[in-house]
């Protein structure tokens, strides 16, 4: 299942373009409309829920919105060093729209060990939605996958912008889900960090759902086809909407507080109205963060050998 690999690999692959200064990752211009007003497809709600913990956040008041997210009792199986320390996912129905299509919300949050800088630095945020194995899978399912930048002669820049500077860009993406379908179309992707916050979004363009050249859409994979030659006929997709947020948590030492909040549009002739993928996003999650853990540490230990 690669869906949520590729939204991670959009949401890292943004070049150069800056949009303005700012100080605060909630200032984020997508992050604030999805997490405040949001707006409607086809009838159907699109709101995310706001980042749990922010930078500029008092140490207690961090303490205490993690607590209240995860429990006092169970806070240690949360803050651990460990690859297999918890983490939060929760799924939920926010809306329908008038083609009986399902808006489902993922929110996950999970602590990690290590510098934030560093997950900037190298870029780790992208490997948080699918590993190794995700990818693997994606290349040898037959049918056609990429997430790549609209202009392909574009050269992304060689430093990382500077603190309050925001990055876009525009990518088009394709793949397969759970065997079932295969979607493709456009993203646009924005990015920024600030003084102890990063925060990434990937979004379908309303305004361009439709492209003529890029329409964002669907297509059913029948039983037993293995090529792009066999697929069904496409549909419209009304695309996905989610950020990640990274917080360097002030009341434990040298620990990150990751979140990602996504939304997307998931139309009744994927599974006929089942949430398929609810129950095989947990396991996979799972698998995610663990993962990223350990490339952390195999990053940072590498680093502190040099």
């Amino acid at each position: 299942m690669t869906t949520l690999r590729s939204i991670a690999i959009l949401l890292v692959l943004a070049p150069a373009a800056c949009w303005a200064q700012f100080t605060k990752t909630t200032e984020h211009p997508l992050v604030a409309e999805l997490t405040t007003k949001g707006f409607e497809i086809d009838g159907a709600p699109i709101k995310l829920l706001p980042p749990l913990v922010t930078p500029d956040m008092p140490a207690d008041e961090q303490r205490a919105a993690f607590a209240g997210l995860v429990s006092e009792r169970r806070m240690e199986k949360y803050l651990q060093d460990s690859v297999v320390a918890s983490y939060k996912l929760d799924i939920d129905d926010i809306g329908q729209t008038a083609e009986r299509g399902t808006v489902r919300r993922l929110d996950l949050y999970f602590v990690v060990h290590g510098s934030l800088q560093v997950i900037h630095e190298k870029e780790l945020l992208s490997s948080l939605m699918g590993g190794e194995k995700t990818a693997s899978a994606a290349a040898e399912s037959g049918f056609e996958t990429y997430a790549k930048p609209l202009d392909e002669s574009a050269e992304r820049p060689d430093t990382l912008p500077p603190a309050g500077e925001l990055t876009s860009g525009m990518f088009r993406y394709r793949f397969p889900i759970l065997e079932k379908v295969v979607v493709s179309g456009l993203a646009s992707s924005a990015g920024m960090h600030v003084d102890g916050g990063v925060v990434q979004s990937a979004v379908s363009p309303r305004e361009l759902l439709d492209d003529p050249a890029n329409p964002t859409e669907w297509r059913p994979i029948p039983r037993g086809a293995k090529t792009d030659a066999e697929l069904g006929p496409p549909e419209p997709f009304k695309g996905f909407y989610c950020y990640l947020h990274a917080t360097q948590l002030g009341f434990v030492d040298n620990a990150v507080l990751v979140e990602c909040h996504a939304a997307y549009i998931e139309p009744y002739g994927w599974f006929r109205g089942r949430n398929l993928l609810a129950s095989k996003l947990p396991l996979l999650m799972q698998q995610n963060v663990r993962d990223f853990r350990r490339k952390l540490k195999e990053v940072e230990e590498k680093a502190n050998k040099n």
